[in-house]
């Protein structure tokens, strides 16, 4: 065979596909890339705004968005996703809306949904959403440094070590990330008062409240500084969405993983024994204790407790 016609020198034929092939996303290595492109679909409301809080924290700032839909009067229905960052003394606080959710299917608002930037006119317009934090006009401040790509996983455990906001910024990207990565696939809310407090939302089959949590406490009145002092690592709550799409795997591998140690710190013994109880009864049927009968001649025909045989099973329960 000639040099011509030799398979080598032959072009490769033409791979053949059948149905729509899937699409590739690339590795996320700036975190510019995180924040999610208008006109891009994604499969849930809910899995953009996380992808939206993660690149939020990412940049350096709180997560504050949330979501809340509204349907039009149209074909379709729309929800949005809103900056909620309050006022303070040193920032002027946020409002904004950031994005517009459009659904593939209107009656259904858990399901498929096309991110586009909400229409504003002139010089009205604000920048991009990577953009919109460290935007003079944002009323932002920022609480922590980028999150940079292939950073070291992260290891919590209760004790004396003491957390700046920066670090805590970063301990809720990752344990966002994280649970949803978990095959719970929970949801992960962060309430700030006095103490820190990161909870898990999900819920079991009997509907009681997931267990998982994480609550740091100020080291001192006032301060901005945290020590951890109580860590549930497992989930116990029912697997509430579907395993991460391709899509959202890129923006959930951008951080690492974090690993927790179950400990407890700053709580009494009674109050120990109780949180062990409601642990065992989350995880146990209930069992309802036998009842003690007194002798004979305290009960009546029918095996009920008479007056005085109620009063011995008193007597022997406060003894």
């Amino acid at each position: 065979m000639s040099e011509a016609t030799s398979p080598e020198a032959m072009p490769s034929p033409a791979p053949v596909t059948t149905g729509k092939a899937e699409k590739v996303y690339e590795t996320v290595s700036d975190p510019q890339k995180l924040w999610p492109v208008p006109g891009t679909r994604w499969d849930s409301p809910k899995d953009l705004l996380l992808v939206m809080q993660l690149a939020t924290l990412a940049a350096g700032y709180s997560a504050t968005a949330n979501l809340a839909s509204r349907v039009t009067p149209t074909a379709t229905a729309h929800a949005f996703i809103r900056c909620i960052e309050a006022k303070t003394p040193n920032s002027g606080g946020c409002q904004s809306t950031l994005a517009v959710l459009q659904y593939a299917n209107a009656k259904n608002p858990h399901g498929t949904c096309r991110v586009q930037l909400p229409p504003k006119a002139g010089k009205s317009a604000k920048p991009s959403l990577k953009d919109h934090h460290s935007h003079p006009d944002s009323g932002h401040l920022k609480v922590g440094d980028v999150i940079q790509p292939n950073e070291k996983p992260m290891s919590l455990e209760v004790g004396p070590t003491v957390y700046t906001l920066a670090d805590i910024n970063k301990l809720e990207a990752y344990a966002r990330a994280d649970s949803r990565r978990d095959p719970h696939n929970a949801v992960i809310t962060v309430v700030r008062s006095k103490d820190i407090l990161f909870k898990c939302r999900g819920k079991n089959e009997n509907d009681d409240a997931c267990l998982w949590q994480i609550r740091l406490t100020p080291t001192s009145a006032g301060a901005k500084t945290y020590t951890c002092k109580e860590i549930e690592p497992d989930h116990t709550c029912e697997p509430a969405h579907p395993a991460p799409s391709a899509h959202l795997n890129t923006v959930l591998d951008y951080f690492p993983s974090l690993y927790l140690k179950q400990g407890l710190i700053g709580k009494s013994k009674l109050q120990q024994s109780r949180k062990i109880q409601k642990q065992q009864q989350a995880k146990a049927p209930r069992k309802r204790a036998p009842v003690e009968v007194s002798d004979d001649e305290d009960e009546d025909e029918e095996g009920v407790l008479s007056d005085a045989g109620l009063q011995q099973l008193c007597d022997k329960l406060v003894s």
